[in-house]
């Protein structure tokens, strides 16, 4: 499982804005054999996106899937980068989380 984290002092692009480039260059960092495998059925990797709590708002979590999920190279301010396809944002709450993580969800009375 792979994501990034928003940082509330980031003054360049967000991690929303860059979630194609961003999987797939930590993908091929740490899991170089699975940019360019063969696109089969669903994705071989969890990528979550989160967004720490701000005044007044709790933290949000969100699953990004890439179709297709296949590495491409493309152009991003002149720079040649990897990318993978398009990127779809499905929110989840703290329970899903959890799952995804192998934890128990708030208030079940784990730790």
């Amino acid at each position: 499982m792979l994501g990034p984290t928003e940082l509330a002092d980031n003054a360049g692009s967000s991690v929303t804005n860059m979630a194609e480039y961003l999987a797939a260059e930590v993908v091929a960092r740490h899991c170089p054999h699975l940019p360019d495998a063969p696109a089969g059925e669903g994705q071989p990797v969890v990528w979550l996106e989160h967004d720490p709590p701000r005044a007044g708002a709790p933290a949000e979590y969100d699953r990004v899937t890439f179709a297709p999920w296949r590495s491409r190279a493309a152009w991003l301010g002149g720079t040649l980068r990897r990318a993978l396809g398009t990127p779809h944002w499905a929110r989840l709450d703290q329970a899903a989380v959890a799952a995804l993580l192998g934890q128990p969800a708030a208030g079940a009375g784990g730790r």
